[in-house]
């Protein structure tokens, strides 16, 4: 008998023990099932505070102001359970950055993302880095000046001056003038040519994806680089750059003699009568010149040199016409109609809201915005919240005064004459003019636009012209004037004669300079912004994890 009550008494021991290990098992588990909990819940709270930073990113990434982003940021969805909400956003003008706090909640956990996203532009910001471009060819036939001046140190060729606004000099005591060599002529397509017959000067670089021909009935300056992906003919020329053909070159009466610059041709060299040459030269071929010059044995494996400017028209300007011309349509049928501001009358303010004449406001002519501008990307401030005044008509402005009051957009669907008029703002710090058309323009004799403007200070250029007209006279310019503008007609040819003094830059299909035109590239226009925040790219600076609440 006492054994067996001992038995019990063992079997209740054993039982204790283990019902006590299994409720402390149990207890183990709850406690590490809360903790799995509380850092899951920890986990969601930082997915979501770091879906608020991607959202911020994407919202950055796709925004066109500064403005308009912190507002899309200030509306970040959240609730009370979970999700995340963006805090403390700031923007540092001076470091393109936007700083914020992404909150991430998750019931009762908290995660807190101290982010900083800066703003890079793209390594091309500019459409307009030449004085002249052309897609298929360039060519001067005129002995007018090809050269640079920066307008945000004044007008063209006026005297340079320091901050308290005394004169500056060089060395030798000589004033310095707002002019310098910085303006390049450029081809952009594979086999596009440029040439140059007359006798100006080009006070810059030539760089050619076909060949480059100049100065073959007179005597022409060049006082940059000139790069050709085919061959180079020269004639009477002076040049103070390097020479770099991929193919041939030839030349007569070539001055070469310029401390550091260097001749290479990956073919053959030809002729060379009458040439003071005293530099390097380097070739691959034959050596066809004059016996005077020998310049050794050839070279083999001379590289192609490197040409790479970018897309003739990285706008896609037709497409984006042409949307513009479907919404025009869609706008009539919804009943509005647009006129000819410039039937009648002398004398015109155009603002960004509507046209007047001659102190009256002309019906019909008011401020739509268009979709369409959303998308072109690299039309320097434009997007689908500019506003647009349409005109369905001859744009004739002939012995006209036109005053622009504002950043005034105007769409043409029809071609543009102007003659014998002054354009002019009434604010040119905060006033610019920007034509979007598909018919040909004529600038004629007497006409006088923006001359002595530069950009103002919203970053506007005084008169920029996007065209898409397609013929050989999408853009012709026969003034006797000073004109600031830059040009962009990548589809249609741009001939610039009549001795006009353009400041500013030009891009078109094929470009002709001539009757001793000069053009004059502003450098502030490499500066200016083309690309809006849209093409931007956008990246972390900082990403700092915080979790208390």
């Amino acid at each position: 008998m006492k054994q067996t009550g001992f038995v019990l008494v063992s079997v209740l021991i054993i039982t204790s023990i283990t019902s006590i290990l299994a409720f402390s098992q149990i207890k183990e588990n709850l406690l590490q099932e809360r903790i799995g909990g509380n850092q899951q819940k920890e986990i969601n709270a930082r997915l979501a505070a770091e879906q608020g930073v991607i959202d911020a990113f994407n919202a950055i990434k796709t925004g066109t102001s500064s403005s308009a982003i912190a507002t899309t940021l200030g509306k970040s969805p959240h609730t009370n359970q979970a999700g995340s909400t963006l805090q403390n956003i700031m923007w540092n003008e001076t470091d393109n950055t936007f700083s914020f706090v992404s909150k991430g909640i998750s019931y009762d956990a908290t995660a807190y993302l101290k982010t900083t996203i800066r703003i890079t532009e793209e390594s091309s910001s500019s459409l307009f880095n030449d004085a002249v471009a052309g897609c298929e060819a360039v060519e001067n036939t005129g002995n007018g000046v090809i050269d640079s001046y920066d307008s945000k140190e004044g007008v063209y060729n006026a005297s340079l001056k320091d901050g308290a606004g005394n004169v500056l000099t060089d060395a030798k005591g000589d004033v310095l003038k707002n002019k310098s060599g910085n303006a390049n002529v450029t081809t952009l397509n594979d086999g596009a040519d440029i040439k140059l017959t007359g006798g100006g000067k080009i006070d810059g670089s030539l760089t050619s994806k076909g060949n480059i021909e100049a100065g073959t009935s007179s005597a022409t300056s060049i006082t940059g680089d000139m790069t050709a992906a085919g061959n180079i003919k020269l004639k009477d020329i002076t040049s103070s750059g390097s020479i770099y053909a991929g193919g041939n070159l030839e030349f007569e009466k070539l001055t070469a003699t310029a401390p550091g610059m260097a001749i290479t041709a990956g073919g053959d060299i030809k002729n060379g009568k009458n040439s003071i040459v005293t530099v390097d030269v380097t070739y691959g071929g034959e050596n066809q010149a004059d016996d005077y010059f020998d310049w050794g044995a050839p070279t083999s494996g001379i590289a192609q040199p490197s040409i790479n400017l970018g897309d003739c028209d990285p706008i896609g300007i037709a497409s984006v016409v042409e949307s513009i011309k479907e919404q025009i349509k869609i706008k009539k049928d919804a009943g509005d109609s647009f006129g000819s501001p410039l039937s009648s009358g002398s004398e015109f303010i155009f603002t960004e809201d509507s046209v007047s004449a001659d102190g009256a406001v002309i019906a019909g002519v008011s401020s739509s915005t268009l979709d369409a501008l959303g998308k072109a990307t690299w039309m320097g401030a434009l997007d689908e919240n500019t506003k647009v005044l349409i005109i369905e008509d001859k744009f004739d402005s002939t012995a006209k005064k036109i005053t622009i009051d504002g950043n005034v957009t105007l769409v043409v669907t029809d071609d543009i004459v102007i003659k014998n008029s002054t354009f002019s703002f009434k604010n040119p710090e905060t006033s610019s003019l920007t034509i979007i058309t598909d018919g040909k323009i004529d600038i004629d004799t007497g006409t006088n636009l923006f001359s002595g403007a530069s950009v103002n200070l919203e970053g506007n250029v005084p008169l920029t012209i996007y065209s898409s007209h397609t013929g050989a006279d999408a853009m012709k310019i026969t003034a006797n004037a000073a004109i600031y503008a830059k040009l962009y007609a990548p589809l249609g040819d741009l001939s610039l004669g009549g001795g006009a003094e353009i400041m500013g830059a030009v891009r078109g299909k094929k470009v002709k300079v001539s009757s001793g035109t000069s053009i004059h590239f502003d450098e502030a226009l490499a500066r200016s912004k083309d690309v809006i925040l849209e093409g931007a790219s956008t990246q972390y600076t900082s990403v700092y994890y915080l979790y208390n609440d």
